[in-house]
Parts: C-alpha cells; sequence; structure tokens
C-alpha cells in the first residue's frame, strides 16, 4: 500500500514570515511629528502647541478643546476594515507583501490627517474668550480687515435689553482652534518601524 504524499512546487514560507514580520514592525503615527515643526528659533513647536489645544494649560488659561481623540474616533471604523483588507492582501503570497502594506498605511495615515484637519476646522468649544478676540483681531495688519471684524463681533454683542440674544464674541468670526493656520497645516503622518525607531515614509502636509 502506497502512502499519500504532498508535492510542494512552490514555497512561500520565507516569504510568508517576512511579511507577517513586516505586519507587527510598522505602524503609523498621525499629528504633528518633528520633521514639520516650526521654524529654528520659535519659542514652542507644533507638537506642544497642539498638546495645549487638545488638553489645556489651566497656567495660560487655555480651556482643554479635546480634537485629536475625536479625531481618531471619527475614522476608527473605516481605519479597521481598511487595514483588515491590507492584511489580506499582505498575506496573500501572489502580491509583493511590502508594497501592499506600505500602501495600506499610507491610505490610513492619510484618512487620520484629513481627520484631524477636519475636527481642528470644526470650531471646537468653548469659544474664545473676549480677550483672545481682541489679541487676535490687533495682530493683524490690514486697518480694513481688522475694522471688519470688529463690525462682526459688534452683530453678537447682546442688547442690553435682550441679553437672552448673546453670543460669545469669536462665533462665526474665529475659528477656535485656527489662528495662524501653522498647526492645521502641520498636520501630517508618519510610517514607522517600531525595533529601529525609523521613519520609512512622512506624508505630505496639506
Amino acid at each position: 500500500m502506497t502512502r499519500p504524499y504532498m508535492k510542494i512546487t512552490v514555497d512561500y514560507v520565507k516569504e510568508l514570515e517576512k511579511n507577517i514580520q513586516a505586519l507587527a514592525d510598522r505602524r503609523v503615527l498621525a499629528g504633528f511629528p518633528q520633521q514639520t515643526d516650526r521654524r529654528q528659533g520659535d519659542p514652542i513647536g507644533n507638537a506642544e502647541i497642539g498638546y495645549i489645544q487638545n488638553y489645556g494649560e489651566p497656567a495660560m488659561h487655555i480651556p482643554a478643546r479635546p480634537f485629536m481623540e475625536p479625531a481618531a474616533a471619527d475614522i476608527r471604523d473605516k481605519a479597521v476594515r481598511d487595514m483588515q483588507e491590507t492584511c489580506l492582501r499582505v498575506l496573500d503570497p501572489k502580491n509583493n507583501g511590502n508594497a501592499e502594506l506600505d500602501k495600506g498605511l499610507h491610505r490610513v495615515g492619510l484618512l487620520f490627517q484629513l481627520s484631524i484637519r477636519n475636527r481642528l476646522n470644526s470650531d471646537t468649544p468653548p469659544p474664545l474668550a473676549p480677550a483672545t478676540v481682541a489679541a487676535r483681531i490687533a495682530r493683524r495688519k490690514s486697518s480694513q480687515w481688522r475694522v471688519q471684524r470688529r463690525m462682526l463681533i459688534a452683530g453678537n454683542v447682546a442688547d442690553p435689553n435682550h441679553p437672552a440674544t448673546a453670543a460669545a464674541p469669536g462665533i462665526g468670526v474665529f475659528r477656535t482652534l485656527v489662528d495662524t493656520g501653522k498647526l492645521l497645516h502641520a498636520v501630517t503622518y508618519v510610517i514607522r518601524e517600531r525595533k529601529t525607531n525609523r521613519d520609512r515614509a512622512i506624508g505630505k502636509q496639506l
């Protein structure tokens, strides 16, 4: 009686091991990497500014306006589905696992980058304090711009006889987390190797 045997015509074991290792070793991080920081000599960088805006700083009278965690929650389900599909492509021996993994991580990184930007643009409460609004106006060089903004702010001031109509002075005039736009445009993502802490790629600033 002859014993059944299995004949291996193509051996993908090494490729599979390499792709599994890549899945375990790579991650995508979104936010404000050091590579996108402000000019040398600036007193504080984008990462620090983002942290203060997200968590607040009582000593500086800056309230917390969370945007990072909500941005992650906004895209979590889609990102998980995308990475599940990416993993299947990476583990398919007919594909180039490294290339498929990088493409998938770039997609998720861009998704998170756009989500953070959307949150920064969404006028996260609480409203700006009157002193902050005044300071933003005073910094602008154009006198015409300043006059226009002060007129808009005046429209938010309540009639003394109808206090319920009051609105914070900056409502509809300024976004709470966007001033110069530097923080907004610095948002990006990196694909990083865990073992070496080396960045394989960095996304574009939008």
